[in-house]
């Protein structure tokens, strides 16, 4: 039940930062990590292009929001953290964001209440079980 809570009141605390930004979120079984930061190239590309700001990331490689720019030790952090890390890119100017969100990060409702501007979602490997398959996609979808 500790769980379910974290993300409203992480989201509360924080203004809601994830609904002033343009989030893209990346998950899947493989490329997460590549997929982002080429999203983050390109997004960044048209941002300088335009005067806008660099956008922020969150991977398993690394952190930015525009306040901290760090290692990371978690592909998606948990809900306190990660509204903080939106938080910063809100109040740094920043307008968009990348970041990969894991099947732990969905299992563990860490991002419970976002909603993402662009969701991509990368292929399964050929060594996951349907049965395996067919649970990720219920949990990613919100399905019974």
């Amino acid at each position: 039940m500790k769980r379910k809570a974290m993300p409203p009141l992480a989201e509360k605390f924080n203004n809601a930062p994830w609904k002033k930004l343009t989030i893209t979120g990346i998950g899947g079984t493989k490329g997460k990590s590549t997929s982002a930061y080429y999203m983050k190239a390109i997004v960044d590309d048209y941002m300088e292009a335009t005067g806008g700001k660099e956008s922020a990331v969150l991977s398993s490689i690394d952190i930015y929001d525009g306040v901290i720019k760090k290692e990371s030790h978690i592909t998606t952090p948990e809900s306190v953290e990660l509204q903080e890390h939106l938080r910063h890119a809100v109040e740094s100017g920043i307008t968009f964001a990348e970041m990969e969100v894991s099947s732990q990060a969905l299992k563990y409702n860490r991002v419970d209440n976002m909603q993402f501007d662009v969701g991509i979602f990368l292929i399964f490997q050929r060594t996951i079980s349907v049965r395996s398959s067919i649970r990720i996609l219920k949990t990613i979808f919100r399905l019974n």
